[in-house]
């Protein structure tokens, strides 16, 4: 599992960790309105998020991307998509246009 390795303390309890391991749990998109937003998990470290057994340190539910965020990412998606269209048989020959 990919995530973000960085320190971080929690400000609840003042308990520094290291090495947390942030996860994306969770996107709720609205790519038309300009709109997405992030679950996030930070755990201990990167052994305890992928234990599965392991609750997360903190929980960020709401994280929102900004507008230019968003659209680099839907731009990116959006290519994606198209690719993965193409490599079906239904769309064999097609051409990605920009």
């Amino acid at each position: 599992m990919a995530g973000l390795q960085r320190s971080f303390t929690d400000p609840r309890t003042g308990q520094t960790y290291a090495q947390a391991y942030v996860v994306i749990q969770d996107i709720r998109m609205h790519l038309m309105a300009h709109q997405l937003w992030l679950d996030l998990a930070t755990y201990g470290d990167a052994a305890a998020a992928s234990s599965g057994t392991k609750a997360p340190v903190a929980n960020n539910p709401d994280f929102a991307l900004t507008p230019a965020e968003i659209n680099t990412l839907q731009n990116a998606f959006f290519g994606q998509l198209y690719q993965i269209l193409q490599a079906r048989p239904e769309f064999a020959g097609s051409v990605i246009v920009p």
